[in-house]
């Protein structure tokens, strides 16, 4: 980290403290629209009890998890290729507690845990861990897809994709959040995510790293909850869009909830998964009203060199000083080029 260790304290307490204040809430933050320009009213989940300190809380249920012996989180299971290296944890940003949140999850729910602690163990303690993870995403996020409600004009055209083409091969990484970046490319890449997200690209034609780039940022890869809007899957989604998917099997049919948002977003049928159409497809997914305050929108190019601060607090309200701690799906897909998981053609090779 590049502050300094009491800067990096202060940033703790701040984000812990509205973590803390989104669960006492009940997490009553807007949801997203369902088309540029309209709003909805939208209706918080179910969450746990509120905790008094979400890193203590968090450490409960790690401690738990070794207290019951179970065995790691699959790493090394990488479809097809190499094991993969996640950097030490830390304990004060958001990354950081959404990434242990999921490696209690994915400790919980191996075939070995099952056989341990027994299914309904099992279940409980991913049910915990995830509804705890889904706070702390909207207490990062409460305007979710916030800036759909705002009217801004941004045509798919050669401009867009010469400014796409630009942004992206001249994205960097920003040096002291590459360690978090890497964490969240450790999950979109293993088991047991990467091969649901084939699933799902086999069945609509939509790319599995696009997918995994949308459970990223709505999600925080959560297996319980809904790609639609983080909604916990256990139910039909309560926020905007509400009601989806119409028919699933709840509470663990992720891969038909994750179609159906597919097809209720337009992506399902889509032919054109080029770097530029990608890449605009996702902005739109989110909102293009961080273009009319001037900046790169955080939902694409948070933590690289093309952003520094400004998003949407809630749905319509943009705070120019407010700092994405979510690791943009473009830088993202950055990471996976670099890693050789994704293969895109450079301009320059063409």
């Amino acid at each position: 980290m590049s502050s300094s260790q009491s800067g990096s304290q202060t940033n703790r307490r701040a984000f812990l403290a509205m973590s803390t204040a989104a669960l006492a809430a009940g997490l009553s933050g807007p949801g997203y629209a369902a088309s540029e320009g309209a709003t909805e009213a939208s209706q918080a989940p179910a969450v746990p009890p509120p905790a008094a300190d979400p890193l203590a809380a968090l450490r409960a249920l790690e401690k738990e998890a070794d207290d019951l012996k179970l065995p790691p989180a699959p790493k090394g299971a990488r479809v097809g290729a190499r094991t993969i290296t996640v950097p030490p944890p830390g304990d004060d940003e958001f990354v950081d507690l959404a990434d242990r949140y999921l490696e209690v999850m994915d400790r919980a729910t191996t075939a070995g845990a099952r056989s341990l602690i027994g299914d309904a163990k099992s279940t409980a303690m991913n049910d915990v861990a995830g509804a705890r993870l889904r706070a702390l995403t909207r207490a990062e996020n409460p305007a979710a897809r916030a800036a759909r409600t705002v009217r801004f004009t941004f045509p798919y055209n050669e401009a867009a994709k010469e400014e796409y083409r630009r942004l992206f091969w001249s994205c960097v990484i920003t040096p002291e959040r590459r360690a978090l970046v890497s964490r969240m490319g450790n999950r979109i890449i293993a088991e047991p995510r990467e091969p649901l997200y084939r699933e799902v690209e086999q069945k609509t034609g939509v790319p599995w790293y696009v997918v995994g780039l949308i459970h990223m940022m709505e999600c925080s890869f959560s297996l319980t909850s809904h790609l639609h809007n983080g909604d916990p899957l256990s139910a039909r989604t309560k926020i905007v869009p509400k009601n989806r998917p119409a028919i699933w099997l709840p509470p663990s049919d992720w891969v038909s909830s994750a179609i159906d948002a597919l097809t209720y977003d337009k992506f399902v049928g889509q032919t054109d998964w080029s770097l530029e159409r990608t890449l605009y497809r996702l902005e739109r997914y989110n909102g293009i009203g961080s273009r009319r305050n001037g900046i790169n929108t955080p939902y694409l190019w948070s933590m690289s060199n093309h952003y520094t601060k400004g998003k949407f607090v809630a749905d319509g309200v943009w705070d120019p000083n407010a700092v994405s701690k979510q690791v943009g799906c473009a830088v993202l897909l950055r990471w996976l080029v670099e890693d050789e998981s994704v293969s895109l053609p450079r301009p320059d090779a063409q």
